[in-house]
């Protein structure tokens, strides 16, 4: 493998996906503390049209990093930069290639990070794992007419950001996604696959997760030969875990139980919301709650 690529199928013509992507990159653009070179500074993206616009992060007193120039810029098909990272040698660059083939449902945008055969090649390795996909993603979500997910998303606005550990921090990442509808920000592994740093989205807000030390167990597997917790166990209630809020929380409570979650407490009207109480995979437990109208 000597490249990174990311594709996904967006409901525009290619170039209205080309447009979106080019001249909108400012607003659709993932906010996040891995978003950006320097994210101290940083306020933002912008991409110069035509060959040799810069495509540059730019910093909150002004001008900022230059990521890289406009190599090819073709509406509708195709936009070429060059591509220099704080992290990755200055010399040789790589460049990104961003493809835009009409399908029957629109466009696929096809994303590939090309020259790594002139790294080091643990770079690639290392890079593999995680990049552009968060990129892609909040793409194709602008396109369907939802506002960026992760414009509050960083450690400099938020006040508290959970962070929690799994005996397989991989499977809890993707269950987390699929019963509980959170959106995925950044995976990062270890050469044996293990989650070495997870991070998911809810409501704007970052939850962070990683496969716990050697030895870790959850608090499922942890009762399992504890009396003391398996006793306290036996309430209903989050004993030690994190609420979120949500819009439905009857909807939001068929979808964790249709994907296994283990039910604490159906639904039920407080003063204070609509809410329910749920174990995930690992035992770890939440509350979901629908504000009062």
């Amino acid at each position: 493998m000597t490249s990174i690529t990311r594709t996904v199928t967006v409901r525009l013509g290619p170039a209205a996906a080309f447009d979106v992507f080019t001249s909108e990159i400012g607003t659709w653009y993932p906010r996040g503390p891995h978003s950006f070179n320097y994210p101290d500074r940083a306020v933002g993206i912008a991409l110069e049209p035509g060959v040799g616009g810069r495509w540059l992060e730019v910093w909150r007193e002004g001008d900022g990093y230059e990521i890289g120039r406009v190599l090819a810029w073709e509406p509708g098909r195709r936009l070429l930069v060059s591509y220099r990272n704080r992290y990755l040698p200055d010399d040789p660059l790589t460049e990104i290639e961003v493809r835009f083939d009409p399908v029957p449902d629109g466009t696929r945008v096809t994303l590939e990070h090309r020259g790594w055969e002139r790294l080091p090649a643990d770079l690639l390795r290392a890079w593999s794992v995680r990049a552009w996909k968060g990129l892609v993603a909040a793409f194709a979500r602008y396109t369907e007419g939802e506002e960026p997910t992760m414009k509050e998303t960083t450690i400099d606005t938020q006040v508290v950001v959970p962070m929690m550990s799994y005996e397989d921090g991989v499977a809890a990442m993707d269950w987390l996604i699929e019963a509980f509808g959170f959106t995925e920000r950044t995976r990062w592994l270890d050469d044996d696959g293990r989650l070495s740093h997870g991070e998911l989205v809810a409501g704007g807000e970052l939850i962070m997760l990683a496969g716990g030390p050697p030895g870790y167990e959850g608090p499922r597997r942890h009762r399992e030969q504890c009396a003391s917790a398996a006793a306290w166990s036996q309430v209903p209630w989050v004993i030690d875990g994190i609420m979120v809020r949500v819009d439905d929380v009857d909807a939001h409570f068929e979808r964790a139980k249709q994907a296994g979650a283990r039910i604490l407490s159906e639904p039920e009207d407080m003063p204070y919301g609509r809410l329910y109480r749920v174990e995930d995979l690992e035992g770890h437990r939440w509350m979901f709650q629908q504000p009062p109208a």
